[in-house]
């Protein structure tokens, strides 16, 4: 029997934010503490469940939809469950598919996004006709300080006038737009990242505003052109995704603004750095490595892609 996928509102949302806590990794519910995790799935509305007769949720989905840089639309599908064996996760992913069953007047591609700790049974959705393909690539460097070979362009950004700062509230005061220039900054980076969701300014602000959080900014002259956040989750510090205006790559900055962040991070909290890199960015994990990074994790997801005026059915 197809179960019927249930949206996350105001009167579930405390139930739902216990059973992400319950079944997401260690990293996952840090993070989540540094949040206000119900305010942002609300907002968000992109969340969904199963229960099962008893009222309980058993099965946590999202499912986002965006265009990639071709202009395609994607929709992506992530999904979680209670009882972690493939058997459960994949039929409840393709439950979730359900939803989605439709005949599609544009070309798209469907993504199934699994957790870390489970996977789906491959055979199942191959035979549903899914790919299965690298997404992201999760990287780690020990605690302590840069090594000297480790950032080798940060000094020819100095030699070009380029500075890294730490965002404080003066600095806020001085440039009060300055949440709207970082959220232009990101999503111009990420545009491409299918698996990365447009931000807000008021989300970088909370971001912000939100504890043993720092970030960090890459300036040339007035102007920003680069920023990173180094958030505090406890056993590591998360270091999410550094973002740089496309006319400033290659002029050092990221050396720069990266150095700066593995520095504090030692002296303010002598933790590892955890990193996440978009597979098919070449440069960006090449860099991490250069960083002192290890990769240490490969995200995957599968894909299906539909033609236009074809009908997809699960």
């Amino acid at each position: 029997m197809t179960r019927t996928l249930l949206p996350v509102s105001p009167d579930n949302v405390k139930r739902f934010a216990d059973l992400r806590r319950t079944v997401s990794t260690e990293e996952v519910r840090n993070y989540m503490a540094t949040i206000d995790y119900e305010a942002v799935v609300l907002r968000e509305g992109t969340d969904y469940f199963f229960e099962d007769d008893a009222g309980q949720m058993t099965a946590a989905v999202s499912i986002v939809r965006n265009n990639d840089k071709t202009d395609t639309p994607n929709i992506l599908i992530s999904v979680d469950v209670l009882q972690k064996d493939p058997r459960t996760l994949t039929d409840a992913a393709c439950d979730a598919l359900r939803s989605v069953e439709d005949t599609y007047e544009q070309s798209t591609i469907i993504k199934l996004i699994p957790p870390e700790d489970v996977a789906f049974v491959e055979q199942d959705l191959q035979a549903l006709g899914f790919e299965k393909k690298a997404s992201n690539y999760r990287y780690i460097r020990p605690a302590g300080p840069v090594e000297p070979d480790q950032f080798p362009h940060a000094q020819r950004a100095l030699d070009k006038g380029y500075t890294s700062i730490i965002l404080d509230d003066d600095f806020i005061k001085k440039t009060p737009d300055i949440f709207e220039q970082l959220t232009d900054i990101h999503n111009r980076a990420f545009a491409s990242w299918e698996t990365t969701v447009p931000t807000a300014p008021e989300r970088i602000r909370a971001l912000y505003e939100g504890g043993a959080n720092v970030f960090f900014i890459g300036m040339l002259g007035d102007e920003i052109v680069a920023n990173v956040v180094s958030l505090n989750l406890g056993s590591h510090v998360l270091s999410p995704r550094l973002a740089t205006l496309r006319k400033h790559w290659g002029s050092g900055v990221t050396d720069l603004v990266s150095r700066h962040l593995i520095n504090d991070a030692a002296k303010r909290w002598n933790l590892p750095v955890l990193a996440y890199v978009d597979a098919r960015n070449a440069a960006s994990w090449k860099a991490l490595e250069r960083f002192g990074f290890e990769r240490v994790h490969e995200t995957i997801q599968w894909e299906r892609h539909i033609p236009a005026g074809n009908p997809f059915r699960i």
